[in-house]
């Protein structure tokens, strides 16, 4: 009830800010003060603005198998089309979380397939952009751009941690593919992107590859794109806003065809791209120590070493290069992190072995990739050594010599 009253009271004061002079309203934006209520509301495929493009009959989940047990692959057949909503009055935010769109007074978001409520990310810190600051289970009260960019039609995939190369790997490039292949290369307007869409150049050349010489609009964080008509593909990769509950969480889907066919392009791009030379069969992916999640690096590549297998740090490589290496290894080991969104080029029959932080909890992220590759995907918490810092990662030595021989 109080927070209902104090949302009720936010909206009230946004809507008092309106009768201030613009200068005054700019200065109320700046400091952080410029907050609206909205209902939330989630698309239908009934209605009369979507557009079929898969049924996604022959769609699938896949959850983790853990090397160190005796279990199963566990594989369902699910259904996941992937479609088209061609929206009117839309206005669009650089959100790094989950695709997003305001129409009218509500918030609209992709149909999800788990039982909510759903986070929508209500944060402490005061972030720039688009910013939800409190939440219930129909609205939020967020903080919008007061600034605006009218671009009418457009076209909108969104993403989730557009700078995190999985998601932008897994969930927007393939949904670039789906509007690429739907207007055969000639969209009736830009796609809209998020600030470092293409930054580096393993995104540059992929992004190119698969949006071609088309136009692109990037929608800053202090703005908002306001589009008279605007073209909404989905992802054929489930994503967030996750269920608050653990309970409600389903394992990562996967539209078949499109994540076969999205494979079938970067193995086309890298045959024609990568280097002229031998490609491991046993590849240790290394991560930076500069990169998130650090772990006892030097010990565990010397173990690996002795193991037979080869140190590769993907981001040194073209990623012509990185797709290679994966395609041709028989076995591929690492610890958690973006270098497993490669495995939906990895090679039939490879597999593949992630060293999980027990701490994070990791969700069932790359199973389903393994499946689309016919590769088999494990996971083992066996190496990890508790620490106090959840960001902290160290891994067993002795243990994980004990495994790679028997992997």
């Amino acid at each position: 009830m109080l927070t209902k009253f104090r949302s009720i009271a936010l909206a009230v004061a946004v809507r008092l800010t309106r009768l201030l002079p613009w200068p005054l309203q700019a200065i109320y934006s700046r400091t952080g003060a410029g907050l609206r209520l909205f209902k939330l509301s989630y698309l239908s495929r009934s209605s009369r603005n979507y557009i079929e493009i898969d049924n996604g009959e022959f769609s699938l989940s896949s959850r983790y198998r853990q090397f160190d047990t005796d279990e199963p692959r566990v594989l369902d057949s699910v259904t996941m089309p992937i479609g088209m909503w061609k929206l009117t009055g839309a206005r669009i935010f650089s959100n790094p979380k989950f695709p997003m769109v305001q129409t009218s007074s509500r918030l609209t978001f992709l149909p999800r397939s788990e039982p909510g409520p759903y986070h929508h990310y209500a944060q402490n810190a005061w972030n720039p952009g688009f910013h939800v600051l409190r939440e219930n289970d129909r609205s939020v009260v967020a903080k919008i751009p007061m600034r605006r960019v009218d671009v009418s039609p457009c076209v909108y995939v969104g993403t989730r941690a557009p700078r995190n190369w999985s998601h932008w790997l897994i969930n927007f490039l393939p949904g670039v593919m789906v509007a690429a292949d739907y207007f055969s290369g000639s969209p009736p307007g830009p796609l809209i992107v998020g600030p470092g869409f293409s930054d580096g150049p393993a995104r540059s050349a992929l992004f190119s590859y698969f949006w071609g010489d088309s136009q692109t609009t990037v929608c800053e964080d202090e703005e908002f794109i306001g589009a008279k008509i605007a073209y909404w593909f989905e992802q054929p990769f489930s994503d967030s806003p996750r269920p608050k509950s653990r309970e409600n969480l389903l394992p990562k889907s996967a539209n078949w065809r499109t994540m076969t066919k999205f494979r079938d392009r970067l193995l086309e791009f890298s045959v024609g791209n990568a280097s002229d030379r031998d490609w491991p069969d046993k590849v240790f992916l290394a991560r930076e120590p500069t990169f998130s999640r650090p772990y006892n690096g030097r010990e565990v590549e010397a173990v690996a070493v002795e193991s037979g297998y080869e140190i590769v740090f993907l981001n040194r490589l073209s990623i012509a290069d990185q797709i290679a290496t994966v395609n041709h290894a028989r076995r591929l080991v690492g610890p958690h992190g973006s270098a497993f969104a490669n495995t939906i080029v990895a090679g039939g029959g490879a597999k593949l072995l992630e060293l999980g932080n027990r701490i994070s909890q990791i969700e069932d992220w790359n199973a389903p990739l393994a499946e689309v590759a016919k590769a088999e995907y494990s996971i083992t918490y066996a190496t990890d050594v508790r620490v106090d810092d959840p960001g902290q990662f160290r891994i067993d030595t002795e243990v994980l010599r004990d495994i790679l021989m028997r992997f």
